[in-house]
């Protein structure tokens, strides 16, 4: 099976979404409405140390 390749642009995007699944995971909701108030949550959680160290991570330059 052939992947696409990644861009590197959106190397960042997927450690969020890495923890945006775990979070998830941890409620098992059982429907969209839910899963989109857990959401709302996650993006409230998100603080600038995260997307430091995501951007950094990906070989940005933060400083």
């Amino acid at each position: 099976m052939l992947h696409p390749k990644v861009r590197r642009s959106l190397k960042y995007i997927e450690h969020w979404w890495s923890q945006l699944k775990a979070f998830l995971k941890q409620f098992s909701p059982k429907n969209a409405s839910v899963v989109d108030g857990l959401i709302k949550i996650a993006l409230k959680l998100v603080n600038p140390k995260h997307l430091k160290n995501w951007f950094t991570n990906c070989c940005y330059c933060t400083s």
